[in-house]
């Protein structure tokens, strides 16, 4: 039984070449990384792809099936061996440089199991980039640029920079290939962090760490990404290697404040070939650790604004809100435009008006008004395309300014007290409040006119019922 090769792969052999180049590209990125121990990885992975690439070639042609024989899998020489074989018998094609791709697994077991460092490697990772590409263009009819790593990957905006990093690849343009690259681990980082533990606390832990000093403020950041790192499996020496090519980036491609260094040489495919080995590698295993949702979440019946002084926040998206002894803070991420809106305010010293409204099905149902004080405005570029900047604002809310009214059916339900004309059972349902200290403001109302903070302790409410009428009614 004659086999008719090239054949086409279908849809499982297509992915399984793609997570064999991966390991090429694996490969060619930490032969650019020039250790000793990069290299040796190197060698490694690339072996690994070759050997991979012989076991889909044998699932591919159906070995077993048209040879009734079984594969051998005790030694990749024995299924080098059989696979050739099989080739050269049953359609009549021969493989070339086979013969060097023994002596590249031989050199593999040198490297392997008696730690000696592979010198050449250029020259070595030349020869399974150049068999890989023959034998998919031979069997498969495809190829090595159309196994792209980015048909696998899931999120669009990521498949997109990847893409681009292929392209520039391909067309040499490795300056603008890093350029993609760092736009996709930005975005990878920005979905598989927003929801860490470590990444949202650190958000209220700087400002304590803040009341320290800055050195602490920015020594808390520093644990806490490195608290990430470890929980994404993140190789910190080639993190540090990938931030440093990135680094160089002109600075006409920062959309932040921040400049760069200037690199001292031109752009090479080493660079771009690191980065998006780096990149790739880490986002197809966050991608592979994700669960599905243990049920879906409809989020899109309801929706919030949030405007503050003259920035419109409506359209940012809300991260998370931390209410602290004397002030609320909040993590927003969003655009160029709104982060400016928020940097204009940043210094304002006297207190401005901060309205919320929530809908439902596009119906208001709550909307709350009150003065506040700026506290705190900070910002951090998080992400280059999209624009994105993580903003942290915090806020103390003025005393006896807050409104709050709830609707139905367009129809007032329920509103805040009005602290100068509220009766003691409205008082009664401010949180912290009972009967006796309802009577106690009322009487004090009465008897002294204005309500103050400092009249409120004075009739012997407690710290916390104190705080909980000034923060729940208004004048």
């Amino acid at each position: 039984m004659k086999i008719r090769l090239p054949k086409e792969p279908d849809a499982i052999i297509l992915k399984r070449l793609i997570r064999s180049r991966q390991f090429l590209e694996h490969a060619n990125g930490h032969a650019s990384g020039q250790t000793e121990f990069d290299l040796m990885v190197a060698v490694h992975d690339a072996d690994n792809a070759i050997e991979l690439l012989f076991k889909i070639i044998a699932d591919h042609v159906e070995y077993e099936s048209v040879s009734s024989t079984k594969l051998p899998d005790r030694s990749f020489p024995e299924l080098l061996g059989a696979v050739t074989k099989f080739l050269k018998e049953y359609a009549n094609l021969t493989l070339s440089n086979v013969a060097k791709i023994r002596n590249f697994h031989d050199l593999r077991n040198v490297v392997q199991h008696d730690g000696v460092s592979p010198s050449d490697i250029e020259r070595t990772l030349a020869t399974a980039n150049k068999f890989f590409e023959e034998t998919c263009e031979a069997v498969f009819g495809i190829n090595r640029i159309d196994l792209k790593i980015s048909s696998i990957v899931n999120d669009a905006i990521i498949k997109r920079h990847i893409s681009a990093a292929e392209i520039a690849i391909e067309n040499q343009q490795f300056e603008e290939s890093v350029r993609s690259s760092r736009n996709a681990f930005e975005e990878a980082l920005y979905k598989y962090r927003k929801e860490s533990l470590v990444a949202l606390v650190e958000v209220p832990a700087r400002l304590d760490f803040e009341k320290i000093g800055t050195d602490a403020a920015y020594y808390s950041s520093l644990i806490a990404e490195e608290l990430d790192t470890l929980r994404l499996k993140i190789d910190a020496n080639r993190l540090n290697r990938f931030r440093d090519i990135v680094g160089h980036l002109p600075s006409d491609w920062n959309a932040g404040d921040r400049g760069n260094s200037v690199l001292q040489r031109e752009w090479e495919k080493r660079d771009a070939d690191f980065c998006y080995s780096f990149v790739t590698e880490n986002i197809l295993r966050w991608q592979s650790d994700e669960f599905e949702p243990l049920y879906e979440r409809n989020t899109s019946d309801h929706r919030r604004e949030e405007i503050i002084g003259n920035a419109n926040l409506s359209d940012a998206e809300h991260g998370c809100s931390f209410l602290g002894d004397d002030c609320e803070t909040e993590l927003f991420y969003t655009s160029r435009e709104i982060r400016d809106q928020l940097e204009k305010i940043k210094h304002t010293k006297n207190p401005v008006t901060r309205i919320m409204r929530y809908y439902k099905k596009g119906i208001l149902t709550t909307e709350t008004i009150c003065k506040v004080q700026i506290k705190r405005i900070s910002s951090d570029l998080l992400t280059h395309d999209p624009i994105r900047w993580k903003v942290v604002v915090c806020t103390a809310r003025v005393p006896f300014t807050f409104q709050r009214k709830d609707y139905e059916d367009g129809k007032v339900i329920s509103k805040s007290p009005n602290i100068k004309t509220c009766t003691k059972k409205e008082l009664e349902a401010v949180h912290a409040m009972d009967k006796k200290a309802a009577k106690l403001v009322i009487d004090a109302r009465i008897k002294y006119g204005k309500v103050t903070s400092k009249l409120l302790r004075k009739i012997g409410l407690s710290e916390k019922q104190t705080t909980a009428i000034e923060m729940a009614t208004y004048t």
